[in-house]
């Protein structure tokens, strides 16, 4: 994982190696052989855009901006959680990123408008769907531009846009409905009723008995054949089922070794530990 000096022609990486003179970019490592760049200079004229690129033998461009950082990123994680077994789940769709509330304790509002949000915080989801992301959570965030109710209260951003336009088949968490944005939805049973006929598959409640009562009461006839199908390919595969063997596993004593050398860089202060064991679980 030593940082590469790299130049981009647009279509190609070249792997420059380090003490070059000319046109050289700042490179971030960012994870085992995945390194984000900005600022190329070269020849007096400079370009500010960060490229995301990864090493494995030849330089892959995995596209410009921070959404494809993100997404990179991201992919990485649910790839590497599929090799343990484990399904993945993003959130908060179509983007939390442009609020500042909180939404644990108000319901937060994004005016910005779908050509914005197509462009910017729905391109990891796009990407990672593509790629056969397993679950999605939806935000509780209202985007008045776009829709008048919260995403995980809305047909429209689940159905039709989630369902329909990025042709997500997985399944549809919703976010916790004890928080303070979902009253947005109404009661509690009411906000089940309503999160589940927008598409949600399964519904969070979270440290709260007496609102968890309230909603099994509420939905005690609700069968949803579909659902139920969708849920299924969430059960753990391989190692999952045997957590205790995974840090056997020669991929997964590769990976311990490449991100303990993320160790070295002044920007990360990672407390690694191996999770299959009692004392470093959380």
């Amino acid at each position: 994982t030593a940082a590469h000096i790299v130049r981009w022609d647009g279509s190609t990486w070249s792997n420059l190696g380090p003490g070059v003179n000319g046109g050289v970019w700042d490179i971030t490592v960012v994870g085992p052989n995945v390194y984000v760049g900005g600022t190329f200079t070269t020849a007096g004229s400079e370009d500010d855009t960060s490229y995301v690129t990864r090493w494995d033998g030849e330089w892959h461009s995995l596209g410009s901006g921070v959404n494809h950082f993100v997404t990179a990123l991201a992919a990485a994680w649910v790839e590497g959680a599929g090799r343990a077994g484990m399904a993945s789940v993003g959130k908060h769709f179509p983007g939390h990123g442009g609020v500042e509330a909180d939404s644990h304790s108000e319901l937060p509002a994004d005016d910005r408008d779908w050509a914005t949000l197509a462009m910017e915080d729905l391109v990891p989801f796009e990407r990672l769907i593509e790629r056969g992301l397993e679950a999605v959570m939806p935000a509780h965030v209202v985007y008045p531009q776009i829709a008048p109710d919260p995403a995980g209260f809305s047909p429209f951003w689940l159905r039709e846009v989630l369902r329909g336009r990025l042709g997500f088949q997985g399944v549809i968490f919703s976010d916790d409905l004890n928080m303070a944005a979902a009253q947005a939805g109404g009661g509690y049973g009411e906000r089940a009723r309503t999160a589940l006929g927008a598409g949600c598959d399964m519904l969070l409640i979270c440290n709260n008995r007496p609102a968890a009562v309230e909603i099994l009461d509420a939905l005690y006839d609700h069968s949803d054949a579909a659902s139920q199908l969708r849920l299924s390919r969430m059960h753990g595969r391989g190692h999952s089922a045997q957590p205790e063997r995974l840090h056997e596993d020669p991929q997964w004593q590769a990976a311990v070794r490449q991100v303990a050398l993320l160790e070295d860089l002044e920007s990360l202060d990672l407390p690694l530990g191996d999770p299959t064991e009692p004392a470093t679980r959380v």
